[in-house]
């Protein structure tokens, strides 16, 4: 039996079987003699995979270190507590089943000479790139008085490693809330505990499942009880042990409070509920001065004013002059005047300057509306209502925090007419009007630094001979004709302005700028295209649009650009001489004079050059129309992503009225003249009535597999090794010669290595997708939009929709009502698909060919043509 243990890791576990092993390996590969000095306790809380075969394998290789016990599924404190019962080292540190420690963590603790019970390391996320939120307070080994240095919380038991003789039970009761009630229990009693900034707790977030706090806070006991059973118990507890509520307390509650801000309670809590919740809420901020809430850092000034909008239970608008205060009793929550106008898009298209812009506030839209005058030179003002948009599936989308909606983000489109060599200013009013008190602010204005069109260091733009120019001095624009010297002036300023910042990118931003500035006059007349796919493929529809562009005969210069250092740039040089390498001086000097910007792509890292940590320096100079070919036929809604705020497309291309109307509803935001079903350009170069022998297998990637270590362990990856290595679908194909052709996508592509693929199964990472069109006979695939091009042939396609792991919200399309194949959610019923098409010789179903024909607006093969003449005469 060992002796002198100087560690107990405790491990509650339940259906860990993808984790547990790297969680047991970290303790047992520690620095620090495992056999000497550790004794692990495995708690298999009910487990239902195979986390305790895995628990009781480590067991048996350490029978003298490792001890395994059965909790039933009481839950994580029962399970601790029943641990802690055979617990026998100095130290007991309780490990979660899926997080890990670094391999110096056990030696750094016990060379560590403080004369402390507690001790804490930092935690830092395993699978995202986030800061923990108290990873700030580790910047030194230190120890902490807690009743000296309250703003060093400690919210979480597991980071912590705690002498034995101290510790108590977990409560029972709680699911939710247990270690915070515990650690801040043992720190009342200790006053005191160290911080050690050379080892590390590593904290697992799990991209692939439905995230843990997202389960916690889904269940009633996240609300109440956790309330009245974490947060009063540790209250009273205090109160009792030390006669009053320390500061330090007061503070660690703020911080774990913070985690229901943006939980949408109204899901879980029915009203009487809620209120219960929202009383016992109150109860716990009233032991808490404004201070505490207000100075502390680790919350943000939304959260800060919203906890004494709770305590105070009270709110109130005052309206001074043109300013309007948002208050609870004393205390002022929001600044309506101060609030930031930021810019999303300044730019002249056509007769018009258009605007973009939102504003955080936490005002309620019906009482205020936001207005753009426009005052011509001889004085005249003309005023245009602003469009409100909410975008519902971004962040700017009014959330719930504890039942209120506490922060609206707003934006606001603006159109203003622009006559041929007209001079006028545009300012913006923003307008309170409640109750008979009306307040018009001039809020201050912000631009966004990746694609706004201005910014206050490059504050000015030329679109068809026209200026816009930003004037930081009243917070308006002013527009005018084209003049070289006004734009040399301006020009002046912005240089000195990159000067001031001394930087590296001061030097080459100054060159584009004296560049544009003195080539512009030459230049503006000029009508330059330039057509993109992706940065190393030339395989998509701005290759098969330039393809047809070059060979028509008018005065736009067209280029295509991709990268050097790929295989497509000399095939590309094959089809025309003018192709340029991504990011050469060539590419930029392009970029500031082309009309347009062609691409199936809109990343914008990959079209604009100039994207870098600086490009507010070169946002004036940008006036390039993105035109989205896409590469696909968009089915689910992607408006987080290709929303008119972010992207600013001038062509938003689609296949089908259904696409086109989807884009056109409620989450984009662009207007008719932008969004046109022509069709897919390279759908032009698809062959009809042309097969071999070939079964293709294309699904698409789950993006929330972020690195190899949780595509390895996905259902996604099992699931695609599985199917490619059927052996009654592998021995079916070779009996009737066919072969299986696996497609994946690239973002699949360095992940082969990990798949076992036999004889049958052919990996085409070479061909383009045309070719394989082409080829196959048969296409399985899960949510890929590549289904649409094979469906335009009118060849078979089966969905294959085992599992729920896609990550994208629905749109329009219904796979079981518009698809153009079966939906299959079986392996086996896949293989039993794919064998009757081999049956058949390959044929689609009538229903099926019927659908294709109702769906696609045109198959005439002239998208090319539709979509030429579209962007010339646009």
């Amino acid at each position: 039996m060992l002796k002198d243990i100087k560690f107990s890791i405790i491990i509650p576990f339940y259906n860990s079987e993808n984790y547990i092993k790297e969680t047991i390996d970290s303790v047992i590969n520690q620095s620090l003699n495992f056999k000497d000095n550790v004794q692990l306790i495995l708690v298999d809380d009910g487990s239902t995979d195979e986390s305790k075969s895995i628990a009781l394998s480590y067991q048996q290789q350490f029978p003298e270190n490792i001890i395994f016990l059965e909790n039933k599924h009481s839950g994580p404190s029962a399970a601790r507590n029943l641990g802690l019962k055979y617990a026998k080292g100095e130290y007991i540190n309780f490990l979660d089943s899926d997080d890990k420690l670094s391999i110096n963590t056990f030696e750094n603790i016990i060379n560590y000479n403080a004369d402390v019970n507690i001790i804490s390391i930092p935690i830092e996320y395993l699978g995202s790139d986030e800061e923990h939120l108290l990873l700030p307070k580790f910047t030194q080994n230190k120890v902490v008085n807690v009743l000296e240095y309250i703003d060093y919380p400690q919210l979480n038991i597991s980071s912590c490693f705690i002498k034995k003789d101290i510790l108590m039970e977990f409560d029972e009761e709680l699911t939710v809330g247990e270690d915070f009630l515990l650690i801040n229990q043992l720190l009342v009693n200790e006053k005191r505990y160290a911080i050690l900034n050379n080892c590390t707790y590593y904290y697992r977030v799990r991209p692939d499942e439905t995230a843990i706090m997202d389960i916690i806070k889904s269940k009633k006991d996240f609300f109440t009880k956790k309330v009245n059973k974490s947060y009063k118990q540790l209250i009273d507890y205090s109160i009792d042990k030390m006669g009053y509520l320390p500061n330090f307390i007061k503070f660690s509650l703020v911080c774990d409070i913070q985690n229901y801000y943006s939980v949408p309670t109204s899901n879980v809590l029915n009203k009487s509920e809620y209120l219960e919740f929202r009383k016992s809420l109150q109860e716990v901020l009233e032991y808490i001065d404004d201070e505490i809430i207000l100075n502390n850092e680790y919350i943000v000034e939304s959260i800060q004013s919203l906890l004494i909008y709770l305590k105070n239970n009270e709110f109130h608008i005052e309206v001074d002059s043109n300013k309007v205060f948002l208050k609870s009793k004393d205390h002022i929550i929001n600044s309506l005047h101060d609030d930031l106008l930021i810019f999303d898009i300044v730019e002249v298209i056509e007769d018009s300057l258009n605007f973009s812009t939102y504003f955080n506030t936490r005002c309620d839209y019906d009482y205020f509306r936001m207005e753009a005058i426009k005052v011509t030179s001889c004085g005249k003002k003309e005023v245009y209502e602003g469009k409100f948009f909410s975008y519902p599936t971004t962040n700017r989308y009014p959330i719930e925090s504890i039942g209120l909606c506490w922060n609206y983000k707003y934006s606001v489109d603006f159109k203003i007419p622009i006559k041929d060599g007209e001079t006028f200013k545009v300012y913006f009013n923003l307008i309170y009007e409640e109750n008979g008190k009306k307040a018009v602010m001039h809020n201050p204005i912000q631009f966004q630094n990746y694609d706004a069109g201005l910014s206050k260091v490059s504050n000015y733009l030329i679109k068809d001979n026209k200026m816009v120019i930003y004037n930081g001095a009243d917070e308006s624009f002013y527009i005018q004709p084209y003049s070289f010297q006004k734009s040399a002036k301006l020009e002046i300023v912005s240089m000195l302005k990159m000067v001031k910042d001394h930087n590296s990118s001061t030097i080459p931003a100054i060159f584009y700028h004296l560049l544009y500035l003195f080539l512009y006059p030459f230049m503006r007349n000029r009508r330059i295209w330039l057509f993109q796919d992706r940065v190393d493929i030339a395989d998509d529809n701005a290759k098969h649009l330039f393809s047809y562009a070059i060979k028509q005969y008018d005065d736009i210069e067209k280029y295509y650009v991709i990268s050097k250092k790929c295989d497509d740039f000399k095939e590309m040089k094959k089809i025309d001489d003018n192709i340029v390498p991504l990011g050469s001086f060539k590419n930029k000097f392009l970029y500031l004079f082309a009309e347009k910007m062609i691409s199936s792509h809109v990343n914008h890292s990959w079209l604009n050059p100039f994207f870098n940590p600086k490009r507010p320096y070169y946002n004036g100079l940008l006036s390039i129309e993105k035109c989205f070919l896409q590469h696909g036929v968009i089915k689910d809604d992607l408006s987080s992503w290709l929303r008119k705020c972010f992207q600013n497309l001038h062509l938003f291309l689609t296949s089908s009225d259904y696409e086109r109307n989807s884009i056109l509803g409620e989450t984009y935001n662009y207007e008719e003249e932008v969004v046109q079903a022509f069709g897919l350009p390279r759908h032009d170069n698809l062959k009809f009535n042309i097969s071999k022998k070939e079964i293709l297998f294309s699904p698409t990637w789950r993006k929330h597999l972020i690195n190899r270590q949780a595509f390895e362990k996905s259902e996604y990856y099992f699931r695609l090794n599985s199917f490619l290595n059927n052996e009654r679908l592998l021995k079916e194909i070779k009996k009737h010669e066919y072969k299986l052709v696996f497609k994946p996508h690239y973002d699949l592509e360095p992940f082969l290595d990990l798949f076992t693929l036999k004889d049958g199964v052919e990996v085409n990472t070479h061909d383009s997708y045309q070719t394989i069109f082409n080829n196959s006979a048969v296409m399985i695939t899960d949510y890929s939009s590549v289904f649409f091009d094979f469906a335009f042939l009118k060849k078979p396609i089966i969905y294959y929709h085992e599992g729920n792991d896609y990550h994208y919200d629905d749109g329009y399309f219904d796979y079981k009502t518009m698809g153009f194949g079966d939906v299959i959610e079986s392996e086996d019923a896949l293989v039993d698909k794919v064998i009757e098409y081999i049956n058949n010789n390959c044929v689609m179903e009538d229903k099926y060919k019927q659908r294709v024909d109702k769906f696609f607006k045109y198959t005439d093969q002239k998208n090319c043509k539709r979509v030429y003449e579209w962007l010339k005469e646009n």
